[in-house]
């Protein structure tokens, strides 16, 4: 079933105009996404022991890419059709009902602002706190080197970004992620793919090898015939040369 609904996404994005390989990926990994929200989520899934396959498909979609570290706030978004604010809330409640589940038994609270904000402490939103986006490495440099300076005098803020350092990693333990080579032979599988469902529809890449290109003419059967015909014509003609020649 997965492999009809790969070919299926294939097929629905061999058709687009698109100018690089790597937008044709990232419509593949949307589409998918899509399919999945669609089916639903899996029978059972109350019983799962791994808290993270109790999330919707769209949260394990996000924490997955997150975790992997192959994908920023921007382009998941992309992905999933929202903005990046929204991928920091989606991602933060995800993690937050990993972190709740009995499996994980974290010791540490839930993390939070400090209720004694100073004027130059970072707000810290519930919903998407300023340490998570640090920790997914998003931050800005201007904004990366206002926090390491501004923790390093901040006890407050220090703390808060202790508790979610700790909240942060005992929930990526229970986030099946792949290595990097694993990684990139998902994403090596998917292209090559998308590239033979763009041959097949006619919407050939600018870089068409000539592997390719032979492989497309010979995909057509009048095209098949006509080649075996010649082949066949070419081997009467050598072999009539062949015995017109003794006889001479």
């Amino acid at each position: 079933m997965a492999e009809s609904r790969s070919i299926e996404t294939v097929a629905a994005i061999s058709t687009l105009d698109d100018a690089t390989e790597e937008s044709f990926l990232e419509k593949a990994l949307s589409l998918m996404l899509h399919q999945a929200e669609r089916d639903g989520t899996r029978t059972g899934a109350a019983r799962v022991e791994n808290p993270f396959f109790r999330l919707s498909p769209k949260e394990r979609f996000a924490l997955f890419l997150l975790h992997s570290g192959r994908v920023s706030y921007r382009r998941l978004a992309r992905l999933i059709g929202a903005t990046p604010e929204e991928v920091q809330t989606i991602a933060w409640s995800a993690r937050s009902q990993i972190a709740s589940s009995p499996e994980v038994r974290l010791q540490a609270p839930h993390p939070t602002g400090s209720s004694r904000l100073k004027s130059a402490c970072p707000e810290f939103n519930p919903a998407a706190p300023w340490t998570q986006k640090l920790l997914d490495d998003e931050m800005g440099s201007a904004e990366l080197s206002f926090l390491q300076n501004h923790t390093a005098v901040c006890e407050d803020c220090r703390r808060a970004l202790a508790r979610t350092r700790e909240f942060y990693y005992a929930v990526e333990k229970w986030v099946p992620v792949a290595t990097g080579a694993e990684t990139d032979a998902i994403g090596n599988s998917l292209r090559r793919a998308v590239r033979k469902g763009r041959l097949q529809s006619g919407n050939l890449p600018a870089d068409l090898t000539l592997f390719e290109a032979l492989g497309l003419f010979f995909s057509r059967r009048e095209n098949l015939v006509w080649f075996l015909l010649a082949a066949l014509a070419f081997v009467a003609l050598l072999y009539a040369q062949r015995t017109i020649g003794p006889a001479n």
